[in-house]
């Protein structure tokens, strides 16, 4: 990603600006993990990466924020969120 699009989004993300921030993705690995969940999270990356899959997630049109269908936003955590924009 180059310089000037990352600085954006930190800067977007610093004003509270989320409706046009990229998603993220994350997975935790250990050692009690099987390579066939290693393959299927891949897979689904690759999926996810072709459009083949984006998920039930609702925005809250006022936050940016994404919840993932069904739970009313009960997972969004916005307690990082400094809202300064610098």
């Amino acid at each position: 990603m180059p310089l000037e699009m990352s600085q954006t989004i930190v800067r977007q993300l610093r004003c509270g600006e989320r409706p046009s921030v990229p998603g993220l993705i994350r997975a935790s690995f250990g050692i009690y993990n099987t390579l066939a969940e290693v393959d299927a999270f891949l897979g689904m990356l690759d999926r996810i990466r072709h459009g083949d899959y984006e998920g039930e997630y609702l925005q809250d049109s006022g936050t940016g924020t994404y919840a993932p269908r069904g739970t009313g936003g009960a997972m969004v955590d916005e307690s990082w969120s400094s809202r300064s924009c610098t």
